[in-house]
This record gives C-alpha cells, sequence and structure tokens, in this order.
C-alpha cells in the first residue's frame, strides 16, 4: 500500500511539473545580417537579398511554434528621408492583408534602436479565420525592422517575452 501511494505521489508530482513546463522553448539568436539579438523560440529559417537596381538590402527570418509564427524582417533604406515613410508603410500593409483598420500606435522601446515618433506596436484583432496578430515596427541608422507575431489567439505573456528579448546591436 505504501509503494502504491508513493508511485501515486510520484506520479501526480509528474503531472503537475510537467503542466509547469513552458510550452514554447525560448533561446537566444542573432539572424544572419540582421543586426539584431532576438529571443525566439524556435528555429527560424532565413532568407537575405543582397542590395539590387531594383530595392534595398533585406533579410527575413521566420519559424512556427505552439501555434505561432514568429517573423523579423529588415530593410535597408538608401537615405533619412525614407525611415519615417518605410515604418508608416509597413503596418498599413499588414492591416491591408488582413482586412482591417490600423490598429492604434502603442510606444515600443528597444535597446539600441533609433528613437522615432513612427516606431511602436501595433496590435490587429482576429481575422474571419481566427488567430491574432501584432507587429512592432522600429529602426537604427537607415535600417528598418518589422517583428510579427501571428498566432491562434493573442498571448500577451508570447508578445512580451519575444519583444522583451529584442535589441540591436551596434
Amino acid at each position: 500500500m505504501r509503494r502504491l501511494a508513493t508511485l501515486l505521489i510520484a506520479l501526480a508530482l509528474s503531472a503537475w511539473l510537467s503542466a509547469c513546463s513552458p510550452a514554447l522553448d525560448w533561446r537566444e539568436m542573432s539572424p544572419s545580417g540582421s543586426g539584431l539579438v532576438l529571443r525566439i523560440p524556435c528555429k527560424p529559417a532565413q532568407q537575405v537579398r543582397p542590395a539590387s537596381a531594383t530595392g534595398p538590402a533585406m533579410g527575413m527570418a521566420v519559424c512556427e511554434a505552439a501555434g505561432y509564427r514568429f517573423s523579423v524582417a529588415w530593410a535597408d533604406m538608401d537615405g533619412p528621408e525614407r525611415l519615417s515613410p518605410a515604418l508608416t508603410e509597413m503596418p498599413r500593409t499588414l492591416a491591408a492583408k488582413l482586412g482591417q483598420a490600423l490598429a492604434p500606435l502603442e510606444p515600443l522601446a528597444v535597446p539600441g534602436a533609433t528613437p522615432m515618433p513612427q516606431s511602436g506596436v501595433y496590435r490587429f484583432a482576429p481575422g474571419p479565420s481566427g488567430g491574432a496578430t501584432r507587429l512592432a515596427v522600429f529602426a537604427k541608422g537607415l535600417r528598418v525592422y518589422q517583428l510579427i507575431l501571428q498566432g491562434v489567439q493573442d498571448d500577451t505573456e508570447v508578445w512580451r517575452t519575444f519583444v522583451e528579448g529584442l535589441r540591436v546591436t551596434p
């Protein structure tokens, strides 16, 4: 009887501990050529496109875990006058793709980023097929960044972990 009680306690403790383990395995990484360090729960596929006559140098890192899609993209602008329009256009483009009005801008502070009034976070409501989307835009020098989290639900803790792990490298 004592062995059975010990076994039941061990099973209950094991179940309790597994329930407390995080669903996402966060790790720090730096996508090649991004100038960023970020915390992400999966190994992203990365693409980089060098500058050409048709556009600026760009890159993207994307991965999926636990029903969420994590992505970060960056592009080099050819002059400081292009930064504000790029930061303004990125959320408008995503809002149009989602078929939604542009959400209000919320503040964002990324260590090492250039302070700009167009930098911030946009939160989009679930679309017709469900899911929720959050977008952050910011810049460093002549490079603009876009961070997107799309998921089965809007999870503030997942977003906070994703955003608070960001920093721009010198």
